[in-house]
């Protein structure tokens, strides 16, 4: 028998426009390779070649300081930095141009070989993008003066709301540890606002389904039905949806429910209790809906021979109503100057004001109520290796630590599902193991590892859900 509770907060996000006066400046941008890796096909690949392989080549943008400029990355990501914002160290102005170097990591190999991790003070972040940025102008470094700032435009990830600015520092081992921006550094993201003339977006609050039993004992959790295709997670999009009065006026409020619930022998639902609830409302019909639920396949949920116990966790997620927005957007654009350069793409942006260079993140605190335990990897040769971690649903990746004969991944929630990948060399190529787990299991062991070449393991990485 099984219990367990989850707690997971969505939050709204408020997304917003960095408003300038001039017209945008296009900036010059060339691929820079800083250091080049030459892959020989004969070479013995070593750990070390992984990562100098999977590592981001920055993208080198030349700006004339004197002028606004607002630069468009290759993955999406937009910079705008305002006229006379740069200085030597010794608070000379460059008169020559300025070269804007831009790492861009948005994938889970770019993690990997810049050695990311979505850690701050301890606490689990869930990201939307990493960057780092310096600048230079005749081969010195350059820096922002302490007055100034400039906006950042990360690419907006619908699923991920209320995100925040961080900046990052690295220890003497080079893993990397995020602090959350202070108020005075992202004072201008709540004040980068749109014309009056523009409506503001309508937020709609949808359910979703995020947690779930997952294992019995040593039987994993199907959740399928007796008589019917599918499982519950398919049937729960395809039939519940609030209605829509109701999804409006919770609009960015947060909303979660957790369940727990008993199961006859026959797979029927008989007894159903309440752990968490924020919303009456929601509560009761979330209750009707699960005591309507088909019968489930006993042979799918876990032990079949015994009446159980299983849980489900809901949270919100808010949508928003755009197409009042944008045909507001689309007939405002010529009616003021800071519109005349924006294109309608930038309502899928979160924005921020930045006051420093470096590794930047946007990033969330993640939420949870369970508890916290270290979570094990057996080392299972004495080929060198890497672990990561990574949480099924949540966009956050942990490098595992080296202690004695395992790797540890410290302080992480409990009965969570996750996925587990492991990096080596052996046999003069690079090998990869993905392996399902759930945090509940405490210690596993990598088991199928699969040779790759380096560009086949850099896509096979970045296919990882």
């Amino acid at each position: 028998m099984n219990q367990f509770k989850i707690a997971v907060k969505i939050i709204s996000i408020l997304l917003i426009f960095s408003s300038f006066s001039s017209c945008k400046e296009g900036a010059d941008s060339n691929t820079s390779n800083i250091n080049p890796v030459t892959i020989d096909s004969s070479y013995n690949n070593n750990l070390e070649e992984i990562y100098s392989y999977l590592s981001v080549t920055p993208t080198i943008y030349t700006i004339n300081p004197a002028k606004d400029t607002l630069i468009e990355c290759s993955q999406g990501t937009r910079l705008f930095f305002p006229k006379n914002s740069f200085s030597f160290a010794n608070r000379d102005e460059p008169t020559s141009t300025i070269e804007i170097s831009v790492k861009e990591c948005y994938k889970y190999a770019d993690f990997i070989g810049e050695n990311l991790s979505t850690i701050s003070n301890g606490k689990l972040l869930e990201t939307g993008g990493m960057l780092q940025i310096a600048a230079t102008s005749e081969g010195k470094e350059v820096q922002l003066k302490p007055d100034k700032n400039y906006t950042v435009y990360f690419p907006r990830n619908e699923n991920l709301l209320k995100m925040e600015l961080f900046y990052g520092e690295r220890d003497s081992s080079e893993n990397i540890d995020w602090t959350l921006a202070t108020d005075n550094d992202q004072s201008n993201q709540t004040g980068l606002t749109l014309p009056s003339s523009i409506m503001p977006r309508i937020p709609i609050c949808v359910l979703r389904l995020t947690s779930h039993t997952s294992k019995i004992g040593d039987y994993p959790v199907e959740w399928k039905f007796k008589n019917k295709p599918g499982n519950v997670f398919e049937y729960f999009a395809s039939n519940f949806s609030l209605p829509e009065e109701l999804a409006k006026e919770i609009g960015e409020t947060d909303v979660i429910a957790d369940y727990n619930f008993e199961i006859d022998k026959n797979g029927k639902i008989v007894k159903i209790y309440t752990s968490q609830i924020s919303d009456k409302r929601i509560d009761d019909l979330l209750k009707a809906f699960i005591n309507e639920l088909p019968p489930f396949d006993m042979n799918s949920m876990g032990d079949p021979d015994v009446e159980t116990t299983m849980g489900l966790g809901f949270s919100s997620i808010i949508k928003y109503d755009y197409n009042n927005y944008a045909e507001n957007f689309e007939e405002n654009q010529g009616s003021d100057n800071i519109l005349i350069n924006v294109n309608q793409t930038d309502v899928d942006f979160y924005v921020f004001s930045a006051t420093k260079l470096g590794w930047i993140n946007c990033d969330r605190f993640w939420n949870y109520s369970e508890p916290k335990i270290d979570f094990f990897v057996q080392k299972n040769s004495e080929t060198p290796m890497s672990t990561y971690l990574i949480f099924e649903n949540i966009r956050s990746i942990m490098r595992g630590s080296a202690v004695q004969d395992k790797f540890v991944f410290s302080s992480i929630p409990t009965e969570k599902d996750i996925k587990i990948i492991g990096i080596k060399h052996n046999d003069g190529q690079p090998q990869l193991c993905v392996q399902k787990a759930n945090t509940s299991d405490l210690t596993i062991t990598l088991k199928e590892f699969e040779s790759f070449t380096l560009s086949e393991l850099k896509a096979e990485i970045n296919s990882i859900n």
